[in-house]
């Protein structure tokens, strides 16, 4: 018995030897590179058609709904639960901006979700500029639809960024992340980025009012762009009306 526990572990230190000696610098296959990712049509699509559920995580999950009701007086909490009993105490407090507070994740996800969704945009959008064409012969509309969509979070995001921080950064289809990281802007000009990018949408919308927006990406039927240009008509009126010099503080 001693000799064969003695042959096993022999052979276990061989073993470990020949591993120690292996190179360990190998290409990840399953991890491609954007431009292989977002090659085929039906991925860009699909990347585009979720920045919604990104956009929407980012504004209802993990707390962010929960603590801005809380401050405003909307709804009400005794303990722990995502930082709501400190973030709405009378008097204000400042906000905890350290990662190791217990309720850090109640304003960092919603920082690395609205930029999920930026980055999703982004990425589908200069796919479509850089030739990747979703047009099919059953769906003339496809480009049009998938960059107006992917315009219009780029806009929300972008000004829900501008009324939960102080500083965002301001990202567009033409951003180049090989220049560099792009610096920090104060938040009224995250939200006249915002703003502006959602004027556009608007405009591109009426001029498309016809084409149709599929159920699955709003989780709406019947929707078109038509219905998406007063939709943020409406969002775009309420951010000009805050996005003022006299109330820029309030946002």
């Amino acid at each position: 018995m001693n000799k064969l526990k003695n042959k096993l572990t022999i052979t276990l230190l061989a073993g470990l030897v020949l591993f120690a000696c292996a190179d360990l610098d190998v290409s990840n296959t399953n991890a491609p590179d954007q431009d292989r990712a977002l090659a085929k049509p039906a991925d860009v699509e699909s990347l585009i058609r979720s920045t919604f559920l990104v956009f929407w995580q980012g504004t209802h999950l993990s707390g962010n709904s929960w603590f801005i009701s809380t401050q405003g007086d909307g709804n009400s909490c005794s303990w722990g639960n995502w930082g709501m009993r400190e973030l709405s105490s009378e008097p204000r407090i400042a906000h905890n901006n350290s990662p190791a507070w217990g309720y850090a994740s109640a304003a960092e996800h919603t920082w690395y979700r609205l930029y999920g969704a930026i980055s999703s945009a982004k990425d589908g959008l200069a796919a479509i500029a850089g030739g990747v064409d979703l047009n099919t012969a059953d769906d003339a509309n496809a480009n049009t639809r998938a960059s107006i969509f992917a315009r219009w979070i780029l806009g929300m995001s972008h000004a829900m960024v501008a009324i939960h921080h102080d500083q965002g950064f301001i990202i567009t289809e033409e951003t180049d992340f090989a220049a560099g990281t792009p610096e920090l802007s104060p938040y009224g000009d995250v939200m006249t980025a915002a703003i502006g990018i959602l004027e556009g949408v608007i405009t591109e919308a009426n001029s498309n009012a016809s084409i149709s927006i599929p159920e699955a990406w709003l989780h709406l039927p019947g929707f078109t762009m038509a219905d998406l240009a007063k939709v943020t008509e409406i969002l775009a009126v309420s951010l000009r009306t805050r996005n003022t010099p006299s109330n820029l503080s309030e946002l």
